[in-house]
């Protein structure tokens, strides 16, 4: 079966028998497993939601919500916490990178208040508001980063030992 062949079975998972078989043999010779492909239909979608938004509203909205965090942590001033992303909008991705001591504890606790946010080496939290968060997702996440930080609420929670939702 050749590549083109595999091509038309545009809705491998469609309520259709005819070939299926075949196009799942050929991308397993490819080592392409049906995991994988079921994320490439995700990120074509997702593709052609920015897309259709256009890249540069997509960048402008990007700078706006990290531009406001970025204000918000200025105005917060909280001990230990400091700012690793670049503060100039040119040089800045669409992630807020934050030193930040206890940083795994912090994105636990996090995640009990429906705020998602990552965190490496136990040094930095990372949370990047994009295009389907609203600038109240981003108050509230700076809200519940300000409430862990200040009171040290994350320092005292026991995150249960199953693992949480992937971020």
């Amino acid at each position: 079966m050749s590549l083109n062949s595999a091509a038309m079975y545009t809705f491998p998972w469609a309520f259709v028998n005819e070939g299926v078989d075949e196009v799942v043999q050929f991308l397993a010779d490819l080592g392409i497993t049906h995991v994988v492909v079921a994320s490439l239909y995700h990120a074509v979608e997702g593709l052609r939601v920015l897309l259709d938004a256009g890249l540069g509203a997509v960048r402008a909205d990007s700078l706006a919500k990290t531009g406001l965090a970025l204000e918000r942590l200025d105005a917060m001033d909280l001990p230990g916490l400091r700012l690793r992303s670049p503060r100039h909008p040119e040089r800045r991705g669409a992630m807020v990178i934050l030193e930040a001591p206890e940083a795994d504890r912090l994105s636990r606790w996090l995640k009990t208040r429906g705020v998602y946010t990552d965190s490496r080496r136990n040094e930095v939290l990372r949370f990047s508001p994009f295009v389907w968060n609203g600038r109240d997702d981003v108050e509230r996440c700076l809200d519940a980063i300000e409430e862990a930080v200040s009171t040290g609420a994350h320092l005292r929670y026991e995150a249960p030992a199953e693992a949480g939702p992937v971020t």
